[in-house]
């Protein structure tokens, strides 16, 4: 039996849910980040150190990176133009691999 068929059974109704595709956190060099959501719901809080580099990142997914395994992070840096530095000299690429990055980003 249908998880649906159960619920309609015990009275209950599923909600209705409807994708929307998430905004880039900003563009570079073909290069599109996206923020990541806790559970892959805007509704729930951003994640402070996770980016994905395609439109169906995910909270686990292997299109998402941990900003602080990027070599030369530091604490307090600004996440945008760090980001954008690691693009231009290859430490984003180094830590996703180049498959990765053009089959996700480069649209």
């Amino acid at each position: 039996m249908k998880k649906a068929q159960l619920l309609e059974i015990k009275g209950l109704q599923t909600m209705p849910t409807q994708h929307i595709d998430p905004e880039p956190l900003f563009e570079h060099q073909g290069v599109t980040i996206y923020p990541i959501y806790r559970h892959d719901e805007v509704e729930d809080c951003r994640r402070q150190f996770w980016y994905g580099y395609s439109p169906n990142c995910s909270d686990d997914g292997v299109d998402s990176f941990d900003i602080r395994d990027i070599a030369g992070f530091q604490e307090g840096v600004a996440h945008e133009e760090f980001l954008k530095q690691a693009i231009d000299d290859g430490r984003l690429l180094a830590l996703v691999g180049p498959e990765l990055l053009s089959a996700g980003a480069n649209k």
